[in-house]
């Protein structure tokens, strides 16, 4: 996956507002994945 700088932000902030309803779908999957990896990296 490639990712951006800005894409941190994205990432942490992201409430899944304001959208259309394939991209909330799209980036919330995105956003549980790297949260998922980066806690079971913290373990």
């Amino acid at each position: 996956m490639n990712f951006r700088v800005h894409h941190i932000l994205c990432t942490q902030l992201y409430k899944g507002l304001g959208y259309s309803g394939s991209f909330c779908e799209n980036m919330t999957n995105k956003v549980l994945f790297l949260r998922n990896v980066t806690f079971m990296k913290s373990m």
